[in-house]
Formats: structure tokens, C-alpha cells, sequence
């Protein structure tokens, strides 16, 4: 595990107090993304983005699947 990362007790997987931080963000992210309309190209992108960013945070990830998370995260904004 990275230094100044932290496992959270029982969670498996290597998730980090960090990674169910950035958890929260994109799932509200999603939420609202829903919330438009279904013919959105916008919407329906930045939904396949914000799928792929879950899929990586969900489970323990290569270093390049870590860069690439934080590619993705930089290149975002919320």
C-alpha cells in the first residue's frame, strides 16, 4: 500500500479512506449526470467516464490503473 494510505478496516480489496472519498464524489457525479436527458451525448460520455472511474476505485488496481484513475480524476472536474 501506498505511504499515507490508509486501509479501512474490513473493507477488502485494498480499499482506502481515500478511494471511498473519491467514491462519493463520482457516484454523486452519476447522480446527477441521470438526471439529464437520456439523448445527452454529454451526458452519456461523461457517464462511461464516470463508470470506468468506479470500476478502478472498486478494486485493487496495477500501477498503471492508478495512473490512469488519476488521469481521469485530473482531467474532470466537479
Amino acid at each position: 500500500m501506498a505511504p499515507g494510505k490508509k486501509e479501512v478496516e474490513g473493507g477488502g480489496g485494498g480499499t482506502t479512506v481515500e478511494d471511498k472519498r473519491k467514491t462519493g464524489i463520482v457516484q454523486a457525479e452519476v447522480d446527477r449526470m441521470k438526471q439529464l436527458s437520456s439523448t445527452s451525448g454529454y451526458a452519456t460520455q461523461r457517464l462511461r467516464v464516470l463508470d470506468k472511474m468506479l470500476e478502478l476505485l472498486s478494486k485493487v488496481r496495477t500501477q498503471s490503473e492508478t495512473d490512469e484513475l488519476e488521469i481521469l480524476f485530473a482531467n474532470m472536474s466537479f
